[in-house]
């Protein structure tokens, strides 16, 4: 602990290159390992000095993301910076800023080389639904411009790829407030329609994920379903689609399926990772909450998508998914017996019970 309060007067921005690198090599050994993270916070005048460090313009801004980003990986150290966000650091660059307005400003910046590595500690600070008002307060106000970097492919001048905006939106949409601007045109120009184009995004599995993540999230909310099931949104077809392969379908199957998802070609392929492909099963599942939902995707063909699914698919858990959804669509509407599946309040022993039966189901397979 006393050689780590030593590095303290070598983390200032003011300090030899040299010396600053020399002490931030130390701290980011120690950001490696669980004992180290737990060490460093237990020494916020270190970590402030670390987050100071983002005004710096050479390499050792990356370094000192680098250590965030390590740090933030176990929940004591989320814990740990978060707790900057309750007053302003004085920057000696960019002013009094809290930290996630600062890294916020870091992956906005078009000329900024390190506007990845500032995605990802925001990501890191957003997953914790204990401090996910905090990270609201502080990004909701940028949505727009975070969605545009998202977008536009030619926003970073250095070649930033923001594919880690994916699942920060992900983190973000579990709060109601950031679904409610996906899900309002006027605010958002589109958000939700932009998002789900890129659940089939092929370049990368990080960005296609956490759209596919925000998709979930925006289907937790009943009230909604009406419109993302609706062709402004055409949500189905983008949930669909990476879930079906090339097989051939009888007539009377085909015609019911959307029309993107008409005559696939034979080498059509499916998700290839199956923490995606549950995630699209989830929201699928959420759809059928309420029972214009449930006859929506039985009128589309959501169920014959699944049966060729099943027969592919080797997963347990992505199999489980695939058979909760398809046990609700093989039943007919009288036999529900509710129309708005929310509204079943279900007893605690049942929870256990029914976590068991999934267990044995996964253990069977």
């Amino acid at each position: 602990m006393e050689d780590l309060k030593e590095m303290y007067g070598f983390l200032s921005i003011n300090s030899r290159m040299d010396v600053k690198s020399m002490a931030l090599q130390y701290i980011l050994g120690l950001s490696g390992n669980v004992e180290g993270v737990k060490l460093l916070t237990q020494c916020p005048e270190i970590l402030e000095q670390i987050i100071l460090l983002l005004d710096d313009e050479t390499i050792i801004k990356q370094d000192a993301l680098l250590c965030m980003i390590n740090l933030t990986a176990e929940a004591v150290g989320v814990e740990s910076l978060i707790r900057f966000e309750s007053a302003k650091l004085n920057f000696s660059k960019s002013g009094e800023q809290t930290l996630i307005t600062r890294l916020v400003n870091i992956l906005l910046s078009r000329f900024d080389n390190d506007s990845d590595a500032a995605c990802m500690l925001l990501c890191n600070l957003s997953r914790s639904e204990a401090h996910l008002n905090e990270c609201v307060k502080s990004i909701a106000p940028h949505l727009l411009q975070i969605m545009e970097a998202f977008t536009n492919t030619r926003h970073s001048r250095v070649g930033a790829k923001y594919h880690y905006i994916g699942p920060l939106f992900s983190n973000l949409s579990a709060h109601r407030q950031i679904r409610d601007w996906f899900c309002n045109d006027e605010l958002s120009q589109g958000g939700a329609t932009k998002i789900v184009s890129f659940c089939r995004f092929e370049e990368s599995a990080v960005r296609r994920g956490g759209a596919v993540g925000t998709v979930r999230n925006l289907c937790f909310d009943v009230d909604l379903h009406n419109w993302l099931l609706g062709p402004k949104v055409d949500i189905l077809t983008y949930l669909l689609y990476p879930l079906a392969g090339g097989e051939e379908y009888e007539d009377d199957e085909m015609v019911t399926l959307p029309p993107t998802l008409q005559y696939l070609p034979q080498d059509k392929q499916r998700e290839a990772d199956p923490d995606i492909r549950r995630m699209l099963l989830e929201s699928l599942n959420k759809l059928c909450v309420k029972k214009f939902g449930r006859e929506f995707l039985r009128d589309n063909g959501t169920y014959f998508i699944l049966r060729e699914l099943h027969k592919w698919e080797k997963d347990r858990k992505v199999l489980l998914a695939c058979e909760n959804v398809i046990d609700i669509l093989i039943r007919k509407e009288h036999e529900m017996t509710v129309e708005d599946m929310s509204t079943v309040d279900v007893p605690e022993e049942y929870y256990e019970k029914f976590s068991k039966m999934d267990d044995d189901f996964l253990s069977s397979l």
